[in-house]
């Protein structure tokens, strides 16, 4: 951390929006090792969603939340985003009832996908189904197709044979015409 006017010290870290960290200060002497930690619990932190976004020096993107604590680790030091002052109380009961909100949203999505999914096993099903009535209707139609060429072969064939029948009739009723015709003659 950076001392600045005023007696405040000053650092940017960069946390992952979502986030709940958790941590503390420590004085460090002048060989880096601790000469005194805050008093009290750990302080936690809900850093939520990206609430303003801002662009650093080296181009990259973040959400500015500013954190005003104190070295006493009083409860209800100020964090402000987007303009707006909380505490880290405050914003750690709104990130816990956004996250029961969205595992009930999720639970609404399971059951929505539940429900999809058994309605595209009924279709499944259903197709399926078709799909076997249209192979027996197939077959159906291809074994009256052949019925019927059975049916035109064979009436073909009886007409050829009456043909026949009739060439040879009338030559028996001509010869026997001929054949009368002779005897009264």
């Amino acid at each position: 951390m950076a001392w600045t006017q005023g007696d405040v010290w000053r650092a940017t870290v960069p946390l992952p929006a979502g986030a709940v960290v958790e941590y503390k200060y420590v004085l460090m002497d002048a060989s880096g090792h601790p000469a005194s930690w805050q008093r009290g619990n750990n302080c936690v932190l809900a850093v939520g969603d990206p609430v303003l976004e801002i662009e650093a020096a080296d181009g990259s993107k973040g959400a500015a939340v500013q954190v005003l604590d104190n070295w006493e680790g009083s409860p209800g030091a100020a964090v402000v985003a987007g303009g707006v002052a909380t505490t880290r109380e405050a914003r750690l009961a709104a990130w816990a009832g956004s996250v029961a909100a969205a595992r009930g949203e999720l639970s609404g999505a399971r059951l929505a996908l539940a429900t999809a999914a058994a309605a595209a096993a009924a279709a499944r099903e259903q197709a399926t189904a078709l799909r076997a009535a249209l192979a027996d209707a197939e077959a159906g139609r291809l074994a009256a197709v052949k019925a019927a060429d059975g049916l035109r072969a064979a009436n073909a064939a009886l007409r050829a044979r009456a043909a026949d029948d009739g060439a040879s009739i009338r030559a028996a009723l001509a010869h026997a015409a001929r054949l009368m015709g002779g005897a009264a003659a």
